[in-house]
């Protein structure tokens, strides 16, 4: 997890589901590894990795050497559907780039699942329970052929869609440059 826990509820009901499962996906051991400026709730210190703000190439690095899923919660709450509907978290991008499957921890109607979707770079998990994100974890753990499709979905969409090359070309066509 990279980022802020703005999306509090659903990563409490992730918190939750691994600690009904002893900690454990498919008998591996989970370790939580955090990149930013707090130490997530719920989580005993033996199962977290916290490494702090990181500047983004070391982020990048950290989640592609070190990560096998990168968890992407989002709002649930019938007061933020607009900002599901409307908003991009910053850290798909980083996510993305890192080349690793994305579990997307939220609502059908987020602009970010959409997304994820199209470019087959995430499960997409649309119930906030606790057992729903957990068999999202143990989907992408145990079907190999979905990891890898995934994984290189988000490489190939961090390409497409994110490069400086592509972003600087976009907002001259927005400018009509």
């Amino acid at each position: 997890m990279a980022g802020q826990f703005y999306a509090s509820d659903e990563w409490n009901q992730l918190a939750w589901s691994l600690s009904l499962a002893g900690w454990q996906v498919n008998g591996r051991k989970v370790v939580v590894r955090v990149l930013g400026h707090q130490k997530p709730p719920g989580v005993p210190e033996e199962h977290l990795d916290f490494q702090g703000w990181q500047p983004q190439t070391r982020a990048v690095e950290l989640l592609s050497e070190t990560c096998d899923i990168l968890y992407c919660p989002y709002p649930f709450k019938a007061s933020m559907v607009e900002v599901a509907e409307l908003s991009f978290p910053s850290k798909i991008p980083t996510y993305l780039a890192a080349g690793r499957p994305i579990l997307f921890h939220g609502p059908k109607y987020a602009n970010a699942a959409r997304y994820l979707e199209e470019r087959r770079a995430g499960f997409i998990c649309r119930a906030m329970e606790a057992d729903a994100v957990y068999d999202g974890l143990l989907h992408l753990v145990e079907d190999q052929d979905l990891y890898k499709c995934l994984a290189e979905g988000a490489q190939n969409a961090f390409h497409s869609d994110f490069t400086l090359e592509r972003l600087s070309d976009a907002v001259r066509r927005f400018l009509g440059y």
